[in-house]
């Protein structure tokens, strides 16, 4: 699993490197189908000025979601809580200090679903990446 995990974020930030078209502050939900279901990683790639964020993903009603590792690789300047309820995977986390998540690409944690094969199947809405001022930076959701 750890394989997967490094190499999912991998291809992303690759991706996004490759891609200048691509908006800077962003969540970011990549997939790789199992036999069981689908390992969901969640990253967010920014300007450098992102002090929190959160969003909200829609999930299939017959699908099990397990958000155990959700917010896994979130800084450790970061703090956050990400749960499942009425068919919905909510995520918030922010820096008490103030601190701006790194530039770039940025490993936040990875959720499973199971008897969902396909991330594309989900929908991301409510996105709010804000600075260290509070203001709204980004309102962007990629989903590969």
């Amino acid at each position: 699993m750890k394989r997967f995990i490094g190499a999912a974020f991998v291809a992303t930030a690759a991706l996004l490197s490759a891609n200048s078209a691509v908006a800077q502050d962003q969540v970011l939900l990549s997939s790789a189908g199992s036999k069981s279901g689908s390992a969901i990683s969640i990253d967010l790639m920014t300007s450098g000025s992102a002090v929190g964020f959160n969003f909200i993903i829609n999930v299939p009603a017959d699908v099990e979601v397990d958000t155990s590792a959700c917010l896994k690789y979130l800084p450790k300047s970061f703090t956050g809580r990400c749960a499942f309820k009425d068919s919905e995977v909510r995520v918030i986390a922010f820096s008490e200090q103030n601190v701006a998540m790194k530039a770039g690409a940025n490993q936040i944690g990875l959720i499973r679903l199971f008897g969902l094969n396909d991330a594309k199947a989900l929908q991301v809405r409510n996105v709010e990446i804000v600075n260290s001022e509070a203001k709204s930076i980004s309102d962007k959701a990629l989903i590969q």
